[in-house]
């Protein structure tokens, strides 16, 4: 068997070698391939060539000899995959074989055992056969000689008895003896068959043991060959994946050198075009300032000409109203019969203004003005001289027909523009100034503030860089952080943008319709006496209809579940009366939509907010007394006093009662006397006593009843007790016995401190109210390690634990004393959750390495200190492991002393650096493996009580757990 099999073995390498030196591969890459009969040199050496190959080819051939390789890769794995099938077929044809041959043995062997069998039950039947036929022939000669003996000597009755007495004890002497005769056949065919038996059972020993050394052999054959078929394919993988990674290297080089080289073009484009960019802004916007100062340079050239022309203008009529008034006063001076109500007419505002005049002058001013068409017959006829004005001695011609109509529509239009300015100016004097609405981004707001804008701003400027300035000055919030960036963009277009975000984001009207319907169908019940709550819905619900109306979005407020959701809003009594009018509708063939909900709910608010409406909810005096002084009374009365009761108003049901707490033992606000921290630091005799002297009661600490009396069904919650009295009125005294009892488990040295007082918290679980959750077996990250010091003279196999909460590395002095180390002298301060220490210790060098792992990490600067208390229950066992099922894979190593004296911080990162990971589901421990091996962490299950006695009752986890009950006091505090 050993030949054949090794004779295998060549056949597999001369096999493998032959194939090897068949395959085909690239000319480069037999310059990296070794030689099968050559010994196995590094790695690194034999692969150098390759890495320096840099690919020059072109983008098509090196698709075509991607596509190559990829088609040797496909034919190799085709070859070793037709040998592996044809191996299996051999192997199966060797173990059918096998099994052949080994059930024709177990049938011969079964034939011959047969034939055994019947030739000893043939000899049996045999001897059997000769034992009876000689007793027959024995009995048959006594009884012919008795009868011979009888006949012929005729012996008396007395001898006839002595012979039948003889004979019978013949008879019983033979049946005893044929007895003995079948119980030794028996026994020697039991003894027979028992040999027969053995020598059966050792012969399938022997075959079994001898099939299973052959399956051995065979497997260690199987287990050879695969061996070296993954050997081989490891060998053909690592050069394939060392030609892949050069190929891979120099098409990275050549798609980086390609990607700086597009990045380098596109961020020369980029700046030649925002150079280019830039030079049209700044020519565009040195063309504007020309156009705008070209424009101002028009318009005050323009308005420098007006205002001449007014000058002159002004002069001119200054002139004419000299002369006019001088012909006046003597025509009326000579004739008396001018008039002036006709010579006077009111001058227009305009010219009293430039002038300079006053209120009180305006009235006494007389316009310089022509003598109407209708009155110059007769002022012709009383005139000297027609057309002849005379005046200082100088005679002026009268003004034409023609003049003076044009002077009469040059005033008519001065007096219509006079009254349209001072129609304006009185306007602005009377009414009330604009208001600017601003926007926060609530939809509801959107069309109003569009409008309000529209009105305000964009009718009255026409610069899009202002429009855009008051467009965002007036949007706050949300809507101001939406358009906030179109400042970037050019006027007219960054206005544009603007408002089209706002109304993408805010005023589209699907959001505006959802927004409407919201605030109709979301909000908290109304109560029957917030009749003010009610007529807000009522206005809600009109503007809710107004709008959807006009947006075309009627049809989503009357779906059943808005009507339904509105309805669940309203009062009680309006639920039943909007479920008669419900019914009246659907009488009429009428369904009840929004709008009759609408008009229903309108209808019931201004009912409700009549001035007899407001007295349908209003309590009389007599009632209240009558509630006060028959009602049933129910006194809950803590331990601490009420200062101030205040009544708010009721919300969802619920009436909101604020209260300042006040507790009987400290004086202090905002706690009661169950959450009072000097009343829990106070021993058990001084709490019990406090607790008779103020007559408490034991169950809740509340006054004015007892235990046998309190209402609260509540029990104490610590482990083994379940008894009627308050947790901080639990004895320590009967479960001292059974924590002694315990304390045996744990080191000297921990329960030394274990018995400490425990000030006002359960000594069993150092929590008081946390007894399950303290009972939960919680593991840390510890692992076994082996710890050396520099010169590797002495090492210490013992466990550490992974922190990656501390920022330094802490050793325990045992471990340090037991490596013989000297390190440096170092005071430095140790900050832990719940103080602050100054310490003096050493700073050492030290190796780490993990049990069963080939990385060894240095902690060039440990700390040594004195204690680091781990409690054993957070160090993970076999058994704790074996419960979990994704766990299955991790191992482990279990101490003999099962003590944590090394903690290891994030000042070395490479022990926290994560190679695997095993996850369960939620609240399950969980397992990573680092250079230092696997570590478990976790819940694993619960933890007897004195373990978690001498781990956690400590003063400072005390201290924890107060800072931890104060802090949720503070979050739930009344």
């Amino acid at each position: 068997m050993d030949a054949v099999r090794d004779e295998r073995e060549d056949v597999s390498t001369q096999y493998t070698a032959e194939w090897l030196s068949n395959v085909q591969m690239p000319p480069k890459a037999h310059s990296v391939v070794q030689d099968i009969n050559e010994p196995h040199s590094p790695r690194v050496s034999r692969s150098a060539p390759a890495l320096s190959v840099k690919s020059r080819q072109s983008n098509a051939g090196i698709s075509r000899s991607k596509l190559e390789l990829q088609l040797r890769q496909l034919k190799e794995r085709q070859q070793l995959d037709r040998e592996a099938r044809h191996l299996e077929l051999e192997i199966q044809r060797q173990e059918l074989e096998l099994e052949r041959k080994r059930r024709f043995a177990e049938i011969a062997e079964r034939k011959e055992l047969q034939e055994m069998e019947a030739k000893l039950a043939h000899a049996e039947l045999l001897e059997q056969f000769e034992v009876d036929s000689d007793d027959q022939i024995s009995d048959d000669g006594n009884r012919e000689l008795n009868m011979m003996s009888h006949d012929h000597e005729g012996n008396g009755p007395y001898e006839d008895a002595e012979q039948r007495e003889t004979e019978r004890q013949d008879a019983e002497r033979r049946d005893t003896e044929r007895r003995d005769a079948e119980r030794r056949d028996t026994e020697r065919r039991a003894a027979e068959r028992q040999d027969a038996e053995q020598r059966e059972t050792e012969r399938r020993d022997a075959v079994r043991r001898d099939t299973e050394r052959r399956d051995a052999e065979r497997q260690d054959a199987e287990q050879r060959e695969t061996e070296r078929q993954d050997a081989g394919r490891r060998d053909t993988e690592r050069r394939d994946a060392e030609r892949r990674d050069a190929e891979r290297r120099d098409t990275e080089h050549a798609e980086q050198r390609e990607t700086e080289r597009r990045d380098t073009e596109r961020r020369d484009a980029e700046q030649r075009e925002t150079e280019r960019r830039d030079a049209e802004r700044r020519d565009a916007e040195r063309r504007d300032a020309e156009r705008r100062n070209a424009e101002r340079g028009d318009a005050e050239r323009q308005e420098a000409e007006r205002r001449e022309t007014e000058s002159r203008e002004l002069y001119r009529r200054d002139e004419l109203f000299s002369h006019a008034r001088y012909n006046a006063e003597q025509f009326r001076m000579s004739y008396g019969t001018y008039n002036n109500t006709f010579m006077n007419p009111q001058v227009p505002t305009t010219q009293m203004y430039q002038r300079g005049y006053t209120t009180d002058q305006q009235t006494q001013l007389v316009h310089p003005n022509f003598v109407p068409t209708m009155y110059q017959d007769a002022v012709q006829s009383s005139c000297p001289q027609y057309g002849d004005v005379y005046s200082h001695n100088r005679q002026f011609q009268h003004p034409t027909s023609d003049s003076q109509q044009m002077f009469e529509q040059q005033q008519q239009a001065l007096r219509l523009m006079a009254t349209t300015i001072g129609s304006t100016i009185n306007k602005g004097f009377v009414m009330p100034k604009r208001e600017y609405t601003s926007f926060d981004g609530n939809p509801l707001d959107y069309p109003s503030f569009i409008t309000n804008f529209k009105t305000n701003v964009e009718d009255v400027e026409s610069d899009p860089n202002v429009r855009r300035t008051y467009l965002i000055q007036l949007c706050t919030g949300k809507a101001k952080e939406a358009i906030s960036g179109s400042v970037m963009l050019p006027p007219e277009e960054g206005y544009k943008k603007a408002k089209s975000i706002l109304h993408e984001m805010f005023g589209q009207a699907h959001i505006v319709a959802a927004s409407h319907i919201d605030r109709v169908t979301k909000g908290s019940i109304i109560r029957e006496n917030e009749s003010e709550k009610l007529m807000q819905l009522a206005r809600d619900m009109e503007n809710c209809g107004m709008n959807l109306n006009k947006l075309g979005y009627q049809s989503d407020i009357n779906s059943r579940h808005n009507i339904s959701a509105i309805v669940l809003r309203l009062p009680k009594y309006l639920r039943s009366d909007w479920a008669k009018e419900a019914n009246k509708l659907r009488d009429q063939r009428s369904e009840p939509d929004f709008a009759a909900l609408t008009k229903f709910v309108v209808n019931k608010a201004k009912l409700a907010n009549t001035e007899y409406g407001r007295l349908v909810n209003v309590k009389m005096d007599w009632e209240r007394n009558k509630t006060k002084s028959y009602g049933k009374q129910q006194r809950n009365v803590s331990a601490y006093q009420v200062s101030n009761i205040s009544s708010n108003e009721e919300q969802d049901g619920k009436r909101n009662i604020t209260m300042k707490l006040k507790c009987i033992f400290c004086s202090k606000e905002g706690h009661s006397l169950g959450r009072c921290y000097m009343f829990q630091e106070k021993s058990y005799a001084k709490r019990k006593k406090f607790v008779s002297e103020k007559g408490l009661c034991n169950l809740c600490l509340a006054k004015g009843h007892f235990a046998r009396k309190c209402q609260k069904g509540r029990k104490c919650f610590i482990a083994g007790c379940g008894r009627r009295h308050h947790p901080l009125l639990h004895s320590t005294e009967s479960n001292q016995s059974k924590r002694e009892e315990d304390s045996t488990k744990v080191d000297k040295d921990k329960d030394q401190e274990s018995p400490a007082k425990p000030k006002g918290l359960n000594a069993q679980n150092g929590h008081c109210g946390t007894a399950d959750i303290a009972k939960r077996q919680v593991c840390l990250r510890v692992i076994p390690v082996k710890v050396s010091s520099r010169d590797n003279s002495r090492e210490k196999i013992t466990y550490a634990i992974r922190d990656e909460g501390s920022n330094t590395t802490l050793v325990k002095e045992s471990l340090v004393n037991e490596l013989g180390l000297e390190g440096q002298p170092l005071d430095f301060k140790l900050t832990t959750m719940n103080k602050v220490s100054q310490e003096s210790g050493k700073s050492h060098f030290l190796y780490v390495q993990g049990l069963g792992q080939k990385d060894c990490l240095e902690i060039p600067n440990a700390l040594s200190i004195k204690d680091l208390s781990v409690a054993r229950s957070c160090i993970p066992t076999k058994g704790d492991i074996s419960k979990w099922s994704h766990l299955n894979d991790v191992h482990i190593p279990e101490l003999k002393n099962p003590e944590v004296t090394l903690l290891i911080g994030t000042d070395v990162p490479e022990a926290h650096w994560k190679m695997e990971e095993r996850r369960g589901r939620k609240k399950e421990p969980y397992a990573i493996r680092t250079p230092l091996g696997w570590s478990v962490a976790g819940p694993m299950g619960t933890t007897s009580e004195s373990e978690f006695s001498a781990f956690f009752v400590r003063e400072e986890d005390e201290f924890l757990g107060r800072m931890v009950e104060k802090m949720f006091e503070m979050d739930f505090s009344e």
